[in-house]
């Protein structure tokens, strides 16, 4: 028998609420005071997101501190914010792909000019060389388990444990190990490397912006909300990111992607385009969960 890990919360609630058919979960659904204008789309919805996540979306719809929504809420709003959310996410992920692989090149270029091909293992450019050696070992790792074409063909020829060049490793370590490398680099270092990418310099974008980058790409990536969501981490890391926007939320992740998408050069009038399209038919009160203020235009 599977041995599950004890947690002990103060207070905690054990949770017996039980399993609902699809008809319940329907049933329910009306009972909270949902409109629903179509069975054919709620049966879709529910087949297809779940009845949890689909709840999730509905919590901008319900009178505060109840479980009821408000008056004349119907299915087909709340299926606008999952489209919504929908749209925003695949608007972002290829973007964010551009970013990763950018950054990712760069750092490429700085660490080979530092010590050649394996400048990486030198611990003396680095801050805390205790955080180093767990990166190299995480990275290690990484490197053996991937199954890429290129990957396999480098150890199959060279030693099978012997670790691989910059330019491969990085190619293997997802952003938010790369994430980690950078901000572990030496202050001057760190510096350079951001000046090479045309990048902000200061602390607060190379530790907690590219933290946040990747907190967004994850996201982006394993289908997670991004419309009315609070993110983990702030994405005001730098002066042009509008004050008035909420930190934590998708508009300054928005104007963050928008900041790196300039300075390395990846062309970001489609990404403005195509997200002034997307917001141009979102209610106002929907802007103001993304994170922006109810004057913004958008």
């Amino acid at each position: 028998m599977l041995a599950l890990p004890a947690f002990s919360y103060l207070h905690a609630v054990r949770y017996a609420k039980p399993a609902l058919s699809l008809d319940d979960q329907k049933n329910l659904l009306i009972a909270r005071g949902l409109r629903i204008n179509s069975d054919v789309l709620l049966q879709k919805l529910l087949r297809d997101y779940g009845f949890a996540r689909l709840d999730a979306y509905c919590e901008a719809f319900v009178l505060s501190g109840t479980r009821h929504f408000r008056k004349s809420t119907s299915l087909s709003q709340v299926w606008q914010v999952i489209k919504l959310d929908e749209d925003l996410r695949n608007l972002l992920f290829p973007y964010l792909i551009r970013i990763e692989l950018a950054i990712k090149a760069g750092l490429v270029e700085y660490l080979a000019q530092q010590g050649q091909a394996y400048g990486y293992m030198n611990s003396e450019i680095f801050h805390d060389q205790t955080l180093h050696v767990k990166l190299l070992a995480h990275a290690s790792k990484t490197w053996l388990r991937s199954s890429d074409r290129q990957m396999l063909a480098f150890r199959k020829k060279y030693d099978e444990t012997t670790m691989p060049p910059i330019w491969y490793l990085m190619q293997a370590l997802p952003l938010g190990s790369v994430s980690k490398w950078i901000s572990n680099l030496k202050t001057p270092m760190g510096q350079e490397l951001m000046n090479l990418l045309h990048l902000p310099t200061q602390r607060n974008f190379i530790k907690t912006g590219l933290q946040g980058l990747t907190v967004l790409r994850n996201s982006c990536a394993h289908g997670a909300r991004i419309w009315n969501c609070v993110f983990p981490v702030s994405f005001m890391v730098d002066q042009t990111i509008p004050r008035e926007f909420n930190p934590q939320r998708l508009a300054s992740a928005l104007s963050l992607v928008e900041l790196c998408l300039d300075r390395l050069d990846l062309n970001i009038e489609p990404f403005m385009a195509r997200r002034a399209a997307i917001l141009a038919t979102v209610p106002k009160w929907q802007i103001q969960l993304i994170g922006y203020p109810s004057r913004c235009t958008c």
